[in-house]
């Protein structure tokens, strides 16, 4: 501030003496803040030359947080129409881009960071089969199966809000694009600020995981950790891409973002899809009443067959052989033994006969409904596994969508 009072009261020497202690204390956000004091003025070449001191001072690799507000006010057309410097910063940003490519171990780390992205990503389905969940012991598979592949239609969804028409840029509304740019500088980066913004991204987490905070705590991790003081230009176009919303980072930005970085979001979904190959369930075990199977969710006919099959096999065992009649029958053989030495014991054989005959019969009218039941309960699970298969086949299929997406957005 005293560099700028100085220069507006015509104190050369205190404003050149000012300007280069603020330049020495921090060049970075020195160069950048007065490249925008001059933009808002509409000392554009002043501003040209700000803009060319702030790129000396900036290395891909240690990016601070304060090169995402001039690469927003370039992105949003605050240096006009100079097709020029417009190459210029296209070019030092692919040379950024491409030394970072030239470092396996940073390009693995951005490849990553999509990755846990896309692995804490709310799904955007969640299986409900009330049948399987009861006689399908690889149930939790299934359940993990169905929300991850559905992610690719959440990623989908990221993609499509960036394809927007953007806003034209005009004369009369240079300067408020100018002043959202300072204020962004003024208030983004202030302490206070920042932790009430982090506060609402928390929040904001928590809302779209349906309030479970273990995964809301994980994702609002990863966002802290591409949003670290110091980084590479990499997690700062990541963070832009799809960690920032519409009020933190405008469409255009988010879109060049991911432009950017494109190579390892497709290298990450690439991944996905390996690690949804290995989950997949392709077996299903399923156990009704005391029965079981292992079905590929696909010979439901060969399975109802041998579910009757079962049944006809063991129905003696079913329908006589219980704990109840074991013990009449117990009871029958000791009660005939003592007949000759009291009485009673021929009103227990008769009591136990009498409870023996009556559970044969109800067993024996109760057996076939048992057998439908179970084959009605074997039915439903096959058609929910064949909802689930053509579910994750069908979803499966949107990686290519996604991929296309993203390469020509």
């Amino acid at each position: 501030m005293m560099a700028i009072t100085a220069w507006i009261n015509n104190y050369e020497e205190v404003a050149a003496n000012a300007l280069a202690e603020c330049v020495r204390r921090d060049p970075a956000k020195a160069t950048l803040f007065f490249c925008l004091f001059n933009l808002r003025f509409g000392r554009n070449s002043i501003a040209k030359k700000w803009f060319f001191e702030y790129v000396k001072t900036l290395n891909p690799n240690e990016i601070q947080q304060e090169t995402a507000i001039l690469l927003q006010a370039f992105l949003n057309g605050l240096f006009g129409t100079d097709k020029e410097l417009e190459n210029n910063v296209h070019n030092e940003i692919k040379g950024w881009i491409a030394e970072l490519n030239a470092d396996p171990n940073v390009s693995e780390e951005l490849t990553d960071s999509y990755l846990k992205y896309i692995t804490l990503l709310p799904p955007a389905n969640k299986c409900e089969y009330a049948t399987l969940s009861s006689t399908c012991s690889n149930y939790n598979q299934i359940k993990q199966s169905y929300a991850d592949v559905s992610k690719y239609q959440k990623l989908i969804e990221v993609i499509d809000a960036m394809d927007v028409e953007l806003e034209e840029q005009t004369e009369t509304n240079y300067k408020s694009r100018v002043d959202a740019i300072l204020m962004n500088l003024i208030s983004n980066y202030d302490d206070e600020e920042r932790e009430l913004k982090d506060q609402e991204t928390y929040f904001n987490y928590v809302i779209s995981n349906d309030g479970r905070m273990d995964s809301a705590n994980e994702q609002y991790n990863e966002y802290l950790k591409v949003r670290e003081e110091s980084f590479n230009i990499g997690k700062q176009m990541i963070k832009w891409a799809v960690y920032d919303d519409a009020s933190q980072t405008d469409v255009q930005v988010k879109k060049f973002g991911l432009r950017n970085t494109k190579n390892w979001f497709q290298n990450a979904i690439e991944k996905w899809a390996q690690k949804l190959q290995e989950n997949q369930p392709l077996d299903f075990s399923l156990t009704i009443d005391d029965w079981s199977c292992v079905s590929n969710g696909e010979d439901q006919n060969i399975q109802v067959e041998n579910l009757r099959e079962h049944y006809e096999n063991n129905k003696f065992q079913m329908t006589y052989v219980n704990t109840p009649n074991i013990l009449a029958i117990i009871i029958i053989v000791l009660s005939i033994g003592l007949v000759f030495i009291t009485p009673y014991s021929l009103v227990a054989t008769l009591v136990a006969g009498a409870f023996l005959a009556f559970n044969i019969l109800r067993a024996q009218k109760a057996f076939p409904e048992r057998v439908q039941k179970a084959v009605d309960q074997l039915n439903r699970c096959m058609v929910e596994l064949a909802d689930f298969k053509q579910y994750y086949g069908g979803e499966k299929e949107k990686k290519d969508i996604l991929k296309s997406k993203i390469e020509y957005l």
